[in-house]
């Protein structure tokens, strides 16, 4: 069971922008929200100060591949899993699952199974059945029974006008849509056709041909929308005659981010209701060259939602921002009490700062605190968070996140975070660039020219990173991030989680007087 939560002075947008509010929230929802809930005494209530920062709700994803896509350059082109933590560091508090290319060895059964993972970590989700394949790919016998039996099913992912699907006739897919409405109306679910679409126009002369037959479009539900300029000029009049269009953030949209895709059709009169938006996270990120053969591939994330919300905001306003991952999503999916801030809503929250940063995240109540740290003393400007310590080049996985936008003392978006620790903690500008630089030359082989540390000798041995793949040595940035992480651990007396695991504890040595400056850092 939850405790009840009191979050006082929030500056609230439901995404509409409220004011400043008190949020009282008991047994997973939004049980009052006024002005001022001043004197409000339950028991076990733990009060939360916001200090006028910003709530939202959380971040509506409708289409992450969380059981990992990929696979079309091989076996070793297979994408990672998505891990809970990623939701949570991205504000992404209620996902819907869904598979992709690979209908050999990513399951449907597995896509399930991670999904109730996801949600038994605290997120809430559901998933689309199927894949790229026709027939379609289910668990049960039917489409229909699919929906019926399994809460999580909401609908059924196809693909379309795209070399890697199977080219289903228009016929073969009205028999999709008409299972799904049935299907819908005997389970209240509405029931949708979820639709990848690749490079060709010829999905929308199925969808219209669809409609024309007298099925609601409600149930078809494109994605991808703005990766081909003729594909989006039918994705656009499509939403203009009462579709829903989906916006990838995470990339490939020809006229350049998510929010020029959203202001285009803005512009182009689709109206901002009819407008949703999703990741594509851990999907792969194919390139093809004009012979159809893959020449590169990318892994999506997910963090490009906020990211997407942030620019929409510089652009327009936050509440125009947050509409197409909140309310028009959740509408649109009929996902009763989500995407809104309003008394009997889902307590899922989001604290964001002046920048638009996530600080905190709440899911059905329950504040996902990541094991945070407090940074003291001069160095307020700091941010403690979780997991990642990332300079643009060099991502290293550890136990802070240091937003570069939020950094006092090391703000700097092109070098990276990494570089500006080690020109401070070297004690010479510019020392840290020419440690890095023989990072960069060498590839993951840790420093060897002892000079770049004036002598001192700093570690010896290699460690398995939680990177995906192992490294026989450690590269500077990672040199920093575990002697950063152990420096401010060990006067707690906490240990270094497994993150960073040692192969060989005997050859792990650290320098003792480094460890003392970091210390002393943050005292």
């Amino acid at each position: 069971m939850t405790r009840p939560i009191l979050i006082k002075n929030a500056e609230v947008f439901a995404p509409e922008k409220l004011g400043r509010r008190d949020i009282f929230i008991a047994g997973g929802r939004i049980v009052a929200m006024e002005e001022s809930l001043e004197g409000l005494s339950v028991p076990g209530l733990e009060t939360i100060d916001a200090c006028g920062a910003i709530v939202t709700p959380g971040l509506i994803d409708q289409h992450i591949h969380v059981t990992g896509g990929g696979g079309e350059g091989g076996w070793k082109s297979r994408c990672p899993e998505l891990v809970f933590s990623e939701l949570v560091k991205a504000g992404v508090t209620t996902f819907l699952g869904v598979s992709g290319t690979d209908s050999m060895s990513r399951s449907i059964e597995n896509l399930l199974a991670k999904v109730r993972g996801l949600k038994q970590e605290g997120a809430s989700g559901w998933m689309w059945t199927s894949n790229y394949s026709y027939p379609v790919t289910t668990i049960t016998d039917s489409v229909k029974t699919e929906l019926f039996a399994i809460p999580e099913v909401l609908g059924v992912k196809i693909a379309l006008g795209d070399h890697r699907c199977s080219f289903p006739s228009m016929e073969e897919v009205r028999s999709i849509v008409a299972d799904v409405r049935v299907a819908g109306m005997l389970t209240g679910k509405t029931g949708f056709v979820h639709v990848h679409l690749g490079d060709y126009t010829s999905s929308f002369d199925i969808f219209d041909g669809i409609v024309a037959s007298g099925l609601p479009i409600k149930h078809i539900r494109p994605t991808h929308v703005a990766r081909h300029p003729a594909v989006f000029e039918r994705a656009m009049g499509f939403a203009k005659q009462g579709g829903w269009i989906d916006i990838t953030t995470g990339g490939g949209n020809y006229m350049g981010c998510a929010a020029d895709a959203y202001d285009m059709a803005v512009e182009n009169g689709v109206p901002v209701n009819r407008i949703t938006m999703s990741s594509d996270g851990h999907g792969s990120m194919p390139r093809f060259n004009e012979a159809g053969e893959m020449v590169g591939l990318g892994v999506g994330s997910i963090m490009c939602n906020i990211e997407t919300v942030q620019e929409l905001a510089r652009r327009h306003d936050l509440t125009t921002a947050l509409l197409p991952m909140t309310r028009t999503v959740a509408e649109a999916l009929t996902l009763e009490g989500k995407g809104v801030i309003e008394v009997g809503a889902d307590a899922d929250l989001l604290i964001l700062n002046a920048e638009h940063e996530i600080t905190d995240v709440f899911m059905g109540g329950v504040q996902q605190a990541l094991d945070k740290l407090a940074v003291r003393g001069d160095h307020s400007g700091l941010v403690d968070g979780f997991f990642i310590l990332a300079g643009e080049q060099d991502p290293v996985v550890g136990l802070l996140d240091l937003r570069p936008a939020n950094l006092a003392l090391f703000r700097h978006r092109h070098k990276g975070v990494v570089v500006h620790l080690l020109n401070l903690i070297l004690g010479q500008p510019g020392h840290g660039d020419e440690v890095e630089q023989h990072h960069q030359q060498h590839g993951h082989h840790v420093v060897e020219d002892q000079r770049l540390f004036r002598g001192m000798d700093l570690i010896h041995g290699s460690f398995l990173l939680s990177l995906g793949a192992e490294t026989d040595r450690n590269s500077a940035s990672e040199l920093v991030c575990i002697l950063w992480t152990t420096a401010i651990l060990a006067p707690c007396g906490r240990t270094v989680q497994k993150t960073i695991c040692e192969r060989k504890a005997a050859d792990f040595i650290l320098e003792t007087r480094l460890i003392e400056i970091f210390a002393a850092f943050f005292r």
